[in-house]
């Protein structure tokens, strides 16, 4: 399943079959994702209030990584001379909470900023995003990982940079029961 913001919309109905008809927003790519299938991320900046079925300004939106799921950031994606090239560093996948686009200096104009970046209540595999922005202090669980927030999960997360991120408990990834 292909994820690119850049790919274009003009030309075929985004299905995620190939980076020319990647879906634009990674919540689309997430909720077309079963367990075994790998979801492939170009770069650019997501947030999780964008998609099909998810209200723009909802705090409670969170990329919600399907059981089973494998999701790859860090792909170059359409229009590049090898969209499949990946590298984390050069093709930065950047998963952010901020979902107004006007956070500065992570300390201001964070108050409608998603309360979870990245939540997971299953397995699956998590490589090579960039998870920042989160802003945990709601309550109860909402008060806890504002970068991932996992209850219940073994996700596995490789070669993914957590930073900036607030909460009450657990800044960067809180693992509840």
């Amino acid at each position: 399943i292909y994820v690119d913001g850049d790919a274009p919309l003009t030309i075929w109905t985004p299905d995620g079959s190939s980076w020319l008809r990647a879906y634009p927003s990674l919540q689309d790519g997430l909720a077309a994702a079963k367990p075994g299938d790998t979801v492939r991320v170009a770069d650019g900046a997501y947030v999780p209030d964008d998609g099909a079925g998810i209200t723009p300004g909802d705090r409670t939106a969170s990329f919600q990584i399907p059981g089973g799921a494998t999701v790859l950031c860090g792909f170059a994606g359409y229009g590049a001379p090898n969209p499949d090239a990946r590298d984390v560093d050069t093709y930065p996948t950047i998963l952010s909470g901020d979902l107004n686009g006007d956070d500065l200096w992570g300390i201001v104009n964070t108050g409608e900023n998603s309360y979870h970046v990245v939540s997971a209540t299953g397995t699956g595999v998590l490589d090579g995003a960039v998870i920042t922005a989160g802003n945990a202090n709601g309550a109860a669980d909402d008060g806890c990982g504002g970068g991932v927030l996992l209850k219940s999960s073994s996700l596995v997360i490789n070669n993914c940079k957590i930073k900036g991120n607030k909460a009450d408990f657990g800044a960067g990834v809180a693992c509840l029961e």
